[in-house]
């Protein structure tokens, strides 16, 4: 992130993470299910990132976040992990 954060710092920042992690992050989507299309098929992306992500067996749980983005207009972060147990102290 801009604040220099990595994906783990994020996510255990809410809870603790276990296991193999990924991030896909989507600019100017505005509807999800055009993203995890997007994701799907990943046509024209180099090392098929999405599509590594989406169909991993590993990956159990994921997490996003959409916001404003000053290019794209919006952009949505995916975040996979394998396991991951919430903070019940955070809301």
């Amino acid at each position: 992130g801009k604040d220099g954060k990595s994906i783990l710092d994020r996510m255990n920042s809410y809870g603790q993470c276990e296991g193999e992690t990924g991030e896909y992050l989507g600019y100017g989507y505005i509807e999800g299910a055009a993203l995890v299309a997007r994701m799907a098929i990943d046509e024209g992306v180099a090392g098929k990132e999405g599509r590594k992500y989406i169909f991993d067996k590993d990956l159990l749980v994921v997490g996003v976040a959409c916001g404003p983005h000053k290019t794209y207009r919006i952009m949505c972060a995916v975040d996979f992990v394998h396991s991951y147990k919430e903070n019940p102290d955070i809301r």
